[in-house]
């Protein structure tokens, strides 16, 4: 078949040049086809359920189960678990982010967790636009390597994370500057011991995710259209 794809490309690279429109197509399905809506729900409720909780299995030095102390750890957990403790802006508590987190990972392929060190251990959730796929910057005097805005070693694992410090998708307005290239003032580094990047790896030395929606999606576009025509 002379159409059928003869060329292979990197996961990296392939996902560098079509991740972010892959990533906007399955929200749209995500919006307007009820297959793809059903799905995600069935992910949070099949892997999320009623959340995952803690259960304390302290033991005392004889071998038994400490009750005191598990109780006490028990019930600390469930106050940080309520959103004006574990998420940053006070609008989640700790099942919400585990449902947030399991859909956007299933819809964007990726999904980044913040961990904030302060007075208060805090989350933070980041979509996948946070991540600029076009920051990119090989290894030499400027710095390590940087690719699609993850900073790796010479071994390849992740050192840092570039998140932008401003929502990357807010509306644009008249006012704003033009759009130029990258600049790393546009940037916070995050080191990567605070940032949980969470993704399904198909590839090895995939650096980024692919929606779970990808393999599927012109299938649900041709059957929406189809069923509106009928």
């Amino acid at each position: 078949v002379k159409d059928w794809v003869s060329e292979s490309k990197s996961i990296n690279e392939d996902l560098r040049v079509q991740g972010q429109s892959l990533r906007a197509r399955a929200r749209d399905l995500e919006q307007n086809n009820d297959y793809a809506s059903k799905y995600l729900n069935l992910i949070e409720t099949n892997i999320i359920g009623e959340g995952i909780n803690l259960q304390s299995k302290f033991r005392t030095s004889k071998g038994k189960l400490d009750n005191r102390v598990n109780r006490l750890v028990e019930r600390d957990f469930a106050k940080w678990s309520r959103a004006d403790h574990c998420s940053l802006d006070g609008r989640l508590n700790f099942v919400d982010i585990q449902r947030l987190v399991a859909r956007t990972v299933a819809r964007d392929g990726e999904v980044l967790v913040r961990m904030i060190r302060g007075d208060e251990f805090q989350l933070a959730i980041y979509d996948a636009d946070f991540l600029d796929y076009n920051l990119n910057r090989t290894a030499g005097t400027n710095g390590p390597a940087i690719l699609q805005g993850i900073e790796v070693d010479a071994s390849g694992r992740p050192t840092a994370y570039y998140l932008f410090k401003r929502p990357p998708n807010s509306v644009p307005s008249l006012f704003d500057t033009p759009i130029a290239q990258p600049s790393m003032n546009e940037y916070e580094r995050v080191p990567a011991s605070d940032i949980l990047h969470i993704y399904k790896s198909d590839r090895p030395n995939q650096l980024r995710g692919a929606t779970w929606l990808a393999s599927v999606m012109i299938h649900l576009l041709m059957l929406n259209r189809y069923e509106r025509a009928e």
